[in-house]
């Protein structure tokens, strides 16, 4: 299985891949802000405890402990988010590409396509929460619908987390080998010159 991102040259991958992780950690960083007053007895967790919801009766309780500015605020990050997932989820693709090449054996680059796709789907998911949560948040929450936001999100947060973990994971191990492997081979290389 191949991604559409193999086709992206290994030289411009870094420079790709740098630009979406600052797109990335700005947009975190914005979003943070208006996250941050979410927190409170209700909602101990702020937006994942939105997210984890489940009912509608837990909504309600967490949208009627905010403040209606905190409210709009969360309203303004759920539209904001569909730029946050775009920039993460293609990071998190890129990067396990990325991984996934420099570790050169099979299972471990397979398992960085798949992660990659897996990403991808992961945007879609994330997208359809916050579609049912911006619902919920306006007062068109229902049992099925919170359900559903919040199984979204354990696959949202499952596929996002492997991503990350592998890309960070596989690029360690390959950055860690790296060194002994390309210290080897000139030595190799110097040593058939010599005896030719």
């Amino acid at each position: 299985m191949t991604h559409p991102f193999e086709h992206i040259p290994s030289a411009r991958r870094g420079v790709v891949l740098l630009a979406l992780g600052a797109a990335t950690v700005a947009l975190l960083g914005v979003l943070g802000s208006f996250y941050g007053p979410l927190q409170n007895a209700a909602a101990p967790q702020g937006m994942v405890s939105l997210e984890l919801a489940w009912t509608p009766e837990r909504v309600s309780q967490m949208v009627a402990s905010w403040s209606e500015e905190t409210r709009m605020g969360l309203a303004f990050s759920l539209g904001l988010n569909f730029l946050c997932l775009f920039a993460l989820t293609n990071t998190l693709a890129l990067g396990c590409v990325w991984a996934a090449e420099r570790v050169r054996s099979g299972l471990p680059a397979g398992a960085g396509a798949l992660l990659a796709w897996g990403q991808w789907l992961a945007g879609a998911v994330w997208a359809v929460e916050n579609s049912l949560l911006a619902a919920a948040i306006f007062g068109h929450a229902s049992g099925a619908s919170m359900a559903a936001a919040s199984a979204l999100s354990v696959v949202k947060f499952a596929l996002t987390g492997a991503g990350l973990l592998f890309a960070v994971g596989a690029g360690a191990y390959a950055a860690a080998s790296r060194p002994a492997g390309g210290a080897g081979r000139p030595k190799a290389q110097a040593a058939s010159r010599s005896k030719s």
